[in-house]
């Protein structure tokens, strides 16, 4: 057994159980943050070919994916919000006076304020919002590269979603809309200038 010398005092090594570190890549560290690894979600490669359109969810089965749920509102904000320190004076913000739950609307208002907007100032609102909008879903889609060729064009709708993808190849006139509240997670993006 080797020692090993600390200051000038030899000390016999200690066995050390290795713990896992953060990963490094921000596609891991995102899903980490949601409770997963990224092997638990399958990650195929996924091309878009020229011209076509991918509608998202109708083509899920392109891709991995997982729906997750979870009933709290600085859960879902972290997932899919805006951080309070990045928000500016055109932020949603939550409606004047005392919270109502009974107002639906008031509640959505608050809801929007409280995931991209401060969530200090719907702080008020927390509970309601949680009782009676949540569980709050998110659809995380997977892919270990996206290819968009020319023309080509990933569509996102319905529910709220993530879209998790080690690596995006976007040519020259390929895009990515989405029309849903959702969070894109890309290891690399390189976009490819027309000939």
């Amino acid at each position: 057994m080797e020692l090993l010398t600390l200051g000038g005092v030899r000390r016999t090594p200690v066995r050390c159980r290795r713990v896992a570190s953060t990963p490094r890549d921000p596609v891991s560290s995102w899903l980490a943050g949601c409770g997963l690894h990224p092997d638990e979600i399958p990650a195929p490669a996924v091309v878009l070919e020229r011209g076509r359109h991918c509608l998202l969810p109708r083509e899920l089965e392109r891709f991995g994916c997982r729906l997750l749920h979870t009933p709290s509102l600085p859960t879902y904000k972290r997932w899919i919000g805006v951080p309070d320190q990045a928000c500016s004076s055109t932020a949603p913000q939550p409606p004047a006076g005392p919270p109502d739950a009974a107002d639906p609307a008031a509640l959505l208002q608050a809801a929007r304020a409280f995931v991209f907007g401060d969530s200090v100032a719907a702080a008020a609102w927390k509970r309601p919002i949680e009782e009676r909008l949540g569980p709050f879903p998110l659809l995380v889609v997977r892919a270990s590269r996206l290819e968009i060729e020319a023309g080509a064009t990933l569509v996102v709708t319905g529910s709220p979603t993530a879209l998790a993808v080690d690596e995006v190849l976007l040519h020259a006139g390929g895009r990515i809309t989405l029309h849903v509240p959702g969070h894109l997670e890309f290891g690399r993006l390189v976009k490819q200038e027309a000939a």
